[in-house]
């Protein structure tokens, strides 16, 4: 048996031992939890256990994603916090604007952040654009 042909087969018998399946609840969130740290906490690995530790991870990341995910921040929340985190004042975002009226409205949330705005934001702010649409 070649050594891909051993690793698949090592593979199948985990998968056949443990039937991984998709997470429903708290009971199995916790436990697929606990079993991927134990192989985590390991120094290393046989390859059909990696490949068991992937298939893991994606379920454990599938469930947490439906149960753990947080809201979006609004275009202004994301502005308004990278200001924050930045020390960046209204009169720092009217030169980057074009006026203190215009970065007033925007703050105040009159008006919105166009497309070449964000552009602006995102070259300033050194994060994606699309934080800011």
């Amino acid at each position: 048996m070649s050594g891909t042909a051993a690793v698949a087969a090592r593979y199948g018998t985990i998968l056949k031992e443990r039937q991984p399946a998709v997470i429903h609840g708290a009971r199995a969130y916790e436990k697929a939890r606990r079993e991927a740290e134990a192989l985590i906490d390991r120094e290393s690995l046989p390859p059909h256990e990696e490949r068991y530790l992937e298939l893991l991870v994606l379920l454990i990341e599938r469930y947490e994603d439906e149960h753990f995910a947080l809201p979006r921040a609004t275009p202004l929340q994301a502005l308004k916090e990278l200001m924050l985190a930045k020390s960046t004042s209204q009169s720092d975002l009217a030169d980057l604007v074009g006026s203190k009226g215009n970065a007033s409205e925007i703050l105040g949330g009159t008006r919105e952040i166009s497309k070449s705005l964000a552009r602006k934001l995102a070259d300033h702010f050194h994060v994606p654009a699309d934080l800011f649409i």
